[in-house]
């Protein structure tokens, strides 16, 4: 183990394994989760809730390092576990096996900013109501009664502060008992001619200070002095300028209405755009990705529709593998090893599927052909890529068509920073909304 690693187990032995382990991505999380059974055998059992698309990697480090074989739970209804000391479950089934899984001693909640809203947005006769999340509900009745908890994530807040509060509420609920009374203290409340919006931060030291108790944070930058350069480019494709500024137009008018929407609901109101749709630039995509593997560099491709995906592959499928959230876990594994093993040059992924918890370090190229819509599927979508010790200089290229598209990755870069002085105590400038300043310009 690495020293910071050893700090992290400590850390948790200090709060008897109820914390958070936020390592920033690649930094080996799960090895120090597992030590808090390999240090008390009395946890067990262990339950192991994470992504779908890391189960096998998680049943694979089990073994390494406990020679232990864990249970991977599949399908959403509910059947007798095997008596062993680790269960597996993915967040999507998670609500459906609630109330038939066993007494738990100790759980690791991997990449944990997945139950980290308690209420959603749906339209219900055409009026935005708030409706539980099935999840992060299923996520805390199983917390309640569990002594020990890791909570994992190298962003265990993707966009927003208030996104804390259930984490810090499961670990120190006399401390943190009301989502409110935080979100008024921390979150830079605001009245914007709707209501109250709590999407800034207010109160940042005090937050950081009452954070450290419960929580192990480490960057990249402050366990590796010698990180590899990185560069980030805008290729300009060509669109129909006319459609877009006709989408534009019609945006600004329903945006006028609608000023009080939140980032969220903007960046996805603004993907919908058909004139800057992925169809409109795909014959410069393939262009650029054909040009490319004229070489032999390997390369990760990001969209966020599995049509995108899949037309991608369709169009590089003897030199690609592909991933996304309908794949069975086996299938994931296998593209996630063909293309580190070198067997194939292009990864092409849904970010959903693939910003967390898997090892692309072969490439060291990260192509955006269709953009994420918070700064924590960004920030965990671009680590992807990235090993300790790897120096080689990691490229990302974003296909933007406007001024618009790029400052909406400007602005998901920045966000970053806000929740950064939080976690990590970084005094941090004021950010400007440039994608609202646009919106709001006449010319």
């Amino acid at each position: 183990m690495r020293p910071y690693q050893l700090e992290a187990v400590e850390f948790m032995e200090a709060t008897g394994w109820r914390g958070f382990i936020s390592l920033a991505p690649r930094l080996g999380k799960t090895l120090c989760a597992l030590c808090g059974w390999m240090l008390h055998d009395e946890f067990a059992p262990v339950l192991i809730i994470c992504p779908a698309s890391v189960k096998i990697n998680w049943q694979r480090e089990i073994y390494k390092w406990t020679k232990k074989k864990a249970h991977i739970i599949c399908g959403t209804t509910p059947y007798p576990l095997p008596n062993v000391r680790f269960h597996i479950i993915n967040y999507d089934i998670l609500y459906d096996w609630v109330g038939s899984l066993p007494r738990y001693n100790y759980i690791c909640v991997d990449e944990n900013h997945r139950v980290s809203n308690v209420t959603m947005n749906k339209i219900v006769q055409k009026k935005t109501v708030k409706v539980p999340v099935k999840c992060t509900e299923a996520f805390r009745t199983i917390a309640k009664d569990t002594p020990h908890i890791a909570l994992l994530s190298g962003t265990p807040a993707t966009s927003k502060v208030y996104q804390l509060w259930v984490g810090l509420n499961i670990l120190a609920p006399t401390e943190f008992p009301n989502e409110y009374k935080f979100k008024w203290r921390y979150c830079a409340p605001r009245h914007d001619g709707y209501g109250y919006v709590f999407d800034g931060l207010s109160n940042g030291e005090e937050l950081h200070a009452r954070l450290a108790k419960y929580m192990y944070r480490k960057t990249r930058e402050e366990v590796f002095t010698d990180l590899p350069e990185e560069s980030h480019e805008f290729v300009q494709v060509e669109i129909d300028q006319r459609a877009y500024e006709a989408d534009l137009a019609d945006f600004k008018r329903w945006y006028a209405k609608h000023k009080d929407v939140s980032d969220e609901e903007l960046e996805e109101k603004l993907s919908s755009f058909a004139s800057l749709g992925y169809s409109k630039k795909r014959t410069s995509i393939i262009e650029w990705l054909t040009d490319f593997c004229e070489g032999e560099e390997q390369i990760v491709v990001f969209a966020w529709h599995r049509d995108v995906v899949e037309d991608l592959y369709n169009a590089f499928k003897k030199k690609a593998v592909m991933m996304y959230g309908g794949m069975s876990a086996t299938d994931k594994q296998k593209a996630i090893d063909d293309f580190n093993a070198g067997k194939k040059q292009l990864f092409i992924a849904n970010i959903a599927s693939a910003k967390e918890g898997i090892t692309l370090a072969a490439a060291s190229t990260v192509a955006y052909v269709e953009f994420p819509l918070t700064a924590g599927d960004l920030e965990q979508s671009s680590q992807r890529i990235w090993l300790p010790g790897k120096q080689q200089k990691l490229q990302y290229i974003y296909f933007c068509a406007v001024d618009l598209e790029e400052a909406r990755i400007d602005k998901l870069r920045k966000r970053a920073k806000i929740l950064s002085k939080v976690l990590d105590g970084k005094e941090v400038e004021i950010m400007t909304d440039r994608v609202r300043e646009m919106l709001e310009c006449e010319n």
